[in-house]
């Protein structure tokens, strides 16, 4: 897989939107999206992983329907309570 960060600036959009930036202004794009969107490809990965087969792909289905579900707000919930309060 190519990284996801060359895919994002190959777009036309990317091009049009970068084409007037100076050196400066990019070098701070790139450290963005080192930061912010370099994270993407490690999930796109492992989810790529997880659906590489059919019972694989079962338990990331059906642990994406708990997560939407009331219990799965609930649990999400306390989750990021405990985690606020530890920090």
């Amino acid at each position: 897989m190519s990284d996801i960060r060359e895919r994002i600036m190959n777009t036309q959009l990317m091009k049009d939107l970068t084409s007037e930036l100076d050196e400066s202004q990019l070098a701070e794009l790139d450290v963005w999206m080192q930061e912010n969107i370099l994270p993407l490809q490690n999930i796109i990965v492992s989810m790529g992983d997880m659906i590489s087969t059919s019972e694989s792909a079962e338990s990331l289905l059906d642990a994406i329907n708990h997560a939407l579900s009331p219990e799965g707000k609930e649990e999400l919930d306390s989750c990021l309570e405990k985690n606020s309060q530890t920090s």
